[in-house]
């Protein structure tokens, strides 16, 4: 395969990351509509953690056969596919609603739909990326990749309260519409989304094992597997966390989208940066300085709620993230041979997002009984507890982000 100098000159890896950046503000501009919606509905924070929750536990469920189907199917077909699924589903969204029959039972199918469709895009999404750059332009990849998080919050946010706002459906046709980008950016790629492999006749539950036992196998990345998943678990409810204190200061929907947005720049300043700090500063300075900086942040907001003090804390929270997520995963796809990629990829995302179902449904109910000082002292406390932990891990502390010599032994049994 053919790969360009420069990523700039890299036609393929271009239309991937721009159609992935448009779909990414439709996305941001859905996620912050559909608590709105729910509480616009019902007035129940407890039923917008019980819908995120669904959401997640569909991702669960399916991440695991995701993975090895993608392993087997081609890559491109499943990610043409699942956009053209998601825009179906978003946009019955915006006609049902208008035409007045729109219910809650609609917006738990149509979230599970988009989970699911979701779970299979965002599993070949990330496998397929080493095939479309090479190894050295992997991890200003990754960061241009995470920075599709920081733009669908800059922009997405601040657009989903405002099209909110004007009509309370219209997010979910601008998502769809923001899917339809994505497909038609996919259909002009010609690059191969895999290696060439051979046909694989043994039993689904064969190969997800196999991927279970691998990483299971890599000290690092279970480790890293099993922190993050604590991690999401008492992060998992931050945006209705937002939310709700912006609310409780009365701030319209084009507040909370504007103070969403300035997470979207730390996002994008984050993932710019994120290349560097993987070069230069140890995997454990940086894995261990994210956790507890994650908890340190949140700590003034439970005596000092204020929308200032709210948005600095979204937007350094979100500037930690990317760079969090590319030392991580620069790691597990040095490691990681193409073939196991979709396999090993969903076992880290079910290990890491194991809790946040529960996490997103704690979350509401203490939101809901206890109000966000009581919600953000949990959450400190456990992300304290966490932080302390990874520290006891030898693995962590003595890896490198880019030590090879694991390598001898990736390859799978």
């Amino acid at each position: 395969m053919a790969l360009k100098s420069s990523l700039w000159h890299n036609r393929d890896f271009l239309l991937l990351w721009s159609g992935q950046t448009l779909s990414s503000v439709g996305t941001a501009v859905s996620l912050l509509a559909f608590p709105l919606l729910i509480l616009a509905v019902t007035r129940s924070p407890a039923q917008a953690g019980f819908i995120s929750a669904m959401r997640s536990l569909t991702y669960l469920l399916f991440v695991l056969p995701a993975g090895a189907l993608v392993d087997r199917w081609d890559r491109k077909r499943v990610m043409v596919v699942c956009d053209a699924g998601r825009l179906l589903s978003m946009a019955s969204i915006f006609f049902i609603g208008i035409s007045g029959r729109l219910t809650i039972e609609v917006l738990y199918i149509t979230g599970f739909l988009d989970a699911l469709l979701g779970t299979f895009f965002s599993i070949a999404e990330v496998s397929c990326l080493p095939q479309i750059v090479d190894r050295a332009q992997l991890p200003s990849a990754m960061g241009r990749t995470q920075a599709t998080t920081g733009i669908m919050n800059l922009v997405g946010s601040p657009l989903g309260g405002l099209l909110f706002s004007i009509q309370m459906f219209l997010p979910f046709l601008a998502d769809a519409a923001s899917y339809l980008a994505s497909l038609v950016s996919l259909l002009f790629m010609r690059v191969q989304f895999q290696e060439q492999r051979e046909a694989i006749d043994q039993h689904l539950f064969k190969d997800i094992a196999e991927g279970l036992h691998w990483l299971w196998k890599q000290p690092i990345l279970r480790a890293m597997a099993l922190v993050t998943s604590g991690n999401v678990f008492f992060g998992a409810g931050q945006t209705l966390i937002v939310i709700i204190i912006a609310q409780s200061h009365h701030a319209s929907s084009e507040k909370i989208g504007i103070i969403l947005s300035i997470g979207g720049i730390g996002g994008i300043i984050g993932s710019m940066v994120a290349a560097k700090v993987q070069q230069r500063v140890r995997f454990a300075v940086v894995i261990l300085g994210v956790l507890w900086l994650d908890a340190l942040l949140w700590i003034p907001l439970i005596s000092l709620p204020s929308l200032l003090l709210l948005g600095c804390t979204v937007g350094t929270t979100y500037f930690l993230s990317p760079i969090y997520n590319i030392v991580n995963m620069g790691y597990r796809f040095k490691l990681t041979p193409d073939a196991m990629r979709g396999r090993v990829n969903s076992v880290s995302r079910l290990i890491s997002n194991g809790l946040a179902p529960l996490g997103l449904t704690l979350t509401g109910l203490l939101l809901q009984y206890y109000g966000a000082q009581v919600t953000i002292m949990f959450a400190v406390g456990g992300q304290l507890l966490l932080a302390f932990c990874a520290m006891t891990s030898s693995s962590i502390r003595y890896a490198h982000v880019l030590d090879l010599s694991h390598r001898h032994s990736a390859s799978p049994d």
